[in-house]
């Protein structure tokens, strides 16, 4: 009798139901490292948000004295999500060949 194999087997992925989630704009990201119980970093926490450039009227001189009364905006998050040291990398390489992609076909 043959033995059984038992390499790799490879699995589609189908994203079920992602056209019906919004897609948000972010111009914000904020990285953290989640330390395991060794103290050593596990897991990334990725979260995106998004800034609106404040109103400001007046003159120059206005604007500038109103954005330094200002202090500091809100940043609204739009997601958190925590990954693996190893699933970052992925996104890392991921992003990289979609930008080069993108920036090939301008």
């Amino acid at each position: 009798m043959a033995e059984p194999d038992t390499g790799d087997v490879n699995v589609s992925l189908v994203w079920a139901g992602v056209d019906e989630l919004p897609v948000h704009a972010s111009n914000q990201a904020l990285v953290q490292l989640n330390p395991g119980a060794d103290g050593r970093p596990e897991s990334i926490v990725l979260t995106l948000g998004f800034v609106a450039p404040p109103v400001v009227l007046g003159t120059p001189a206005e604007q500038h004295l109103a954005m330094k009364a200002l202090g500091g905006i809100a940043v609204r998050p739009l997601v958190r999500t925590a990954m693996s040291i190893s699933r970052a990398k992925e996104l890392v390489e991921v992003l990289g060949r979609s930008i080069k992609a993108a920036e090939e076909s301008q």
